[in-house]
């Protein structure tokens, strides 16, 4: 189950996407990008897709998302955190993503983390941009946790410790002189 905000749900539900294009352009390129991706899921905990805007991190992240979602059997979720920069906050909007409730009269931290670890589930973090406290979240989280993977959107590397970097460029633009018209997918 791959879980997105959709157009028609409120951005803190956490109803499963009808699809993982939903909201997005028909997805094409990145193959060799997917299968390193895919490939270091396997083995890795923590995957920065890093590149400037609009190059299509997010994208990306659900295409892969949608073709591993089977090997987490307590799902996948997307979390967008463009605005938050704090710890509690990171915390506050992955609770309700996945649901979880927190007392207010416990700790945030030892709640969450308490409810997250034997969960066995992908986490990708859109817009999660560096700083003190996402560098101690990620820490937290892997320290805590031992079946959650997370794939970051960036525009940065966060340079935490586990961090394995995917650098995205735009995709290349062919020669107008060379195009064929009736071969071209985009024509």
């Amino acid at each position: 189950m791959v879980q997105t905000p959709s157009s028609n749900t409120d951005a803190n539900s956490n109803s499963p996407l009808d699809g993982l294009s939903h909201g997005f352009s028909p997805f094409l390129g990145r193959e060799a990008e997917i299968a390193q991706i895919k490939q270091l899921l396997k083995d890795k905990r923590l995957v920065t897709l890093c590149g400037e805007d609009g190059v299509g991190k997010t994208s990306l992240a659900l295409k892969v998302a949608g073709e591993v979602r089977e090997q987490f059997g307590d799902g996948v979720y997307l979390v967008p955190l463009d605005t938050i920069v704090s710890l509690e906050s990171i915390i506050g909007v992955i609770a309700r993503k996945l649901g979880i409730k927190i007392n207010p009269r416990f700790g945030l931290l030892e709640q969450f983390f308490q409810e997250l670890s034997p969960k066995k589930i992908l986490l990708i973090l859109d817009d999660f941009e560096t700083g003190p406290d996402q560098n101690r979240f990620l820490k937290q989280l892997f320290d805590l946790t031992s079946d959650v993977k997370v794939v970051i959107t960036s525009r940065e590397y966060l340079r935490s410790n586990g961090e394995t970097v995917v650098k995205l460029d735009g995709l290349p633009v062919p020669d107008p002189d060379t195009l064929d018209a009736e071969t071209s997918p985009s024509v």
